[in-house]
């Protein structure tokens, strides 16, 4: 690791226990957190994703708890190994874990995985984040985030798992790229399988930008001023909705022990804040008092919205017992039968295998749009 390297991971150490205050959200209580994970933890459960940054911080939460079965699942080597290595160090490893490498579009591979685990709950992250890059590779992204999540939701419903969490964001909603496109796309996969398989509670946890998470812009801020470089801001305007890691945390598990039949879930927001203040908090809190904080405006990129949008049109919030949690309810939606996904979803599939990006993109967005 470099010496800027390490700058920078001091400089996010420093900046960790701010984070609440930084975008403006309340502190979720731990005892809290630990309760819901308690309840999720006494079955068998099973995380895709596992070593991504909410992945882990799940995966971690969930081991502290006593537990019957955890399965931890990713495709990146490093990440699985350091989420095992952090176990072991903490305490919490034991033969009642599994960690396994396993990459989730091989249907083969998960439903052998699924049959012998016999997982209750999965919670399904694995995905493709990042936006600018699913401009530019489209089909990767449909291939793990729609292809793969399809396969998974068909292997729950035979595997009768009880019950399967996705991770959703609000780039679903009203999708101006390909990542928030394929989100919408199964969060649709979502309300069409909760209708053939009752046996499986299907729910859409619909996210917001997390502070802090892997990749995120706090990172790239904290980077850029530990490198004495302008903070780079797409445009001062630009607005986004931002929780923290906790806050992630207690959507992903309140969506796992609600005995509500809520297809869609997300968390009751104030309203969005800039990217910019953002910025300038970052610089007041590592940078206090000296010369002004060098900026450089850089642009919107290809598929992203000067702000996001939380709910479709026809969709409203309905508040529910569980702390800052509501359900996004939608009497007007239409929704796609399982047959017409299948279908569009093997169409998909032929694009994929042969390449057919304008193809398989055209056909996203028609559908997501058929249906929005």
């Amino acid at each position: 690791m470099s010496r800027s390297d390490k700058e920078s991971e001091r400089a996010l150490d420093r900046v960790v226990p701010h984070l609440s205050s930084l975008i403006g959200r309340p502190k979720v209580p731990r005892e809290h957190l630990f309760a819901l994970a308690a309840a999720v933890a006494g079955q068998r459960c099973l995380v895709t994703g596992a070593g991504g940054s909410i992945g882990s911080s799940l995966s971690r939460l969930l081991a502290v708890q006593p537990h019957n079965r955890l399965v931890f699942v990713d495709s990146h080597e490093n990440s699985l190994f350091q989420l095992e290595s952090r176990l072991t160090e903490a305490g919490s490893a034991s033969d009642s874990m599994r960690f396994v490498l396993l990459d989730i579009r091989d249907k083969e591979a998960v439903g052998r995985l699924l049959e012998i685990e016999r997982p209750q709950t999965i919670f399904h992250l694995a995905a493709y984040k990042h936006v600018p890059l699913a401009e530019q590779c489209p089909l990767p992204y449909l291939d793990v985030n729609v292809l793969a999540g399809w396969q998974l939701l068909e292997l729950a419903a035979m595997h009768r798992v009880e019950r399967l969490v996705f991770s959703s964001t609000d780039k679903a909603v009203n999708p101006t790229n390909v990542y928030g496109a394929t989100k919408r796309a199964m969060e649709l996969a979502m309300r069409a399988h909760a209708n053939a398989s009752p046996q499986t509670k299907l729910v859409s946890a619909r996210l917001v930008n997390v502070v802090g998470a892997r990749g995120s812009v706090i990172e790239t801020f904290v980077r850029q001023i530990c490198e004495g470089k302008p903070l780079t801001v797409t445009d001062p305007a630009m607005t986004r909705y931002w929780i923290t890691e906790e806050e992630a945390l207690l959507l992903l598990l309140t969506a796992a022990t609600s005995p509500r039949e809520s297809t869609v879930v997300t968390l009751d927001l104030s309203a969005p804040c800039t990217v910019l203040s953002v910025a300038e908090r970052l610089w007041e809190l590592l940078r206090s008092g000296q010369t002004p904080m060098p900026l450089r405006t850089v642009g919107l990129r290809p598929g992203e919205k000067l702000s996001e949008e939380l709910l479709y049109a026809s969709e409203r919030l309905v508040p529910t017992d569980a702390m800052w949690v509501v359900e996004v309810a939608n009497d007007r939606e239409q929704r796609p039968s399982l047959a017409e996904m299948a279908a569009w979803v093997e169409g998909l599939r032929r694009a994929v295998r042969q390449s057919q990006v304008e193809e398989a993109v055209a056909s996203l967005f028609s559908f997501v749009r058929d249906f929005s």
